[in-house]
């Protein structure tokens, strides 16, 4: 399995580096504020990143990323899984 992890926060997408494919994505896991989850823009970044991935969201009370918790954002993974 290999993910790939992007952080939208203070109006910016900032992403992990990674070796997958986009195409290849099968799942996105987006996680965020409600209020940041009801921009179309926000989740449209992520549908256009992954095309073919199923995509699920969640509003949160607060987001985990590496080892800090942030407020009013959205952490999203893509996986790709096999070889």
């Amino acid at each position: 399995m290999k993910t790939c992890l992007h952080h939208f926060i203070n109006g910016k997408w900032n992403n992990s580096l990674s070796s997958i494919d986009p195409a290849k994505c099968q799942l996105v896991l987006v996680f965020g504020s409600s209020e940041q989850l009801l921009v179309p823009a926000n989740l449209d970044h992520i549908r256009n990143l992954y095309p073919n991935a199923d995509i699920v969201s969640a509003s949160t009370a607060g987001e985990i990323i590496n080892d800090g918790v942030y407020d009013d954002s959205i952490v999203a993974t893509a996986i790709v899984t096999g070889k």
